[in-house]
């Protein structure tokens, strides 16, 4: 069976993850070196994918998260989709900038 991929993406405001309205990356890459091209160090020794998202989806109550998607159809936390996130809050987004 081959390994489920790990991928990123955010939920406008909503939990749990639904399609259409997931929100997926302009890229990511489980390479945490590319952070240093930024001058930053990965934020905890755990970190597993670095994702870029346009501006627009960076927003107070999205549902940022890391998930393995294993199952056919729209993405649905349960026993075959494994989904790790985080609401964005307004602190947040002001250390982000």
């Amino acid at each position: 069976m081959p390994r489920a991929e790990l991928r990123a993406g955010i939920m406008p405001g909503i939990y749990p993850p639904e399609g259409p309205r997931l929100i997926e990356p302009l890229w990511s890459t489980r390479d945490l070196s590319v952070l240093k091209q930024f001058g930053a160090e990965p934020p905890f020794s755990d970190a597993a994918i670095i994702a870029a998202f346009p501006r627009e989806a960076l927003k107070p109550g999205a549902f940022v998260m890391a998930y393995v998607k294993s199952q056919e159809g729209r993405l649905q936390p349960g026993p075959h989709s494994v989904v790790r996130g985080a609401v964005i809050t307004e602190r947040d987004l002001a250390s982000w900038r």
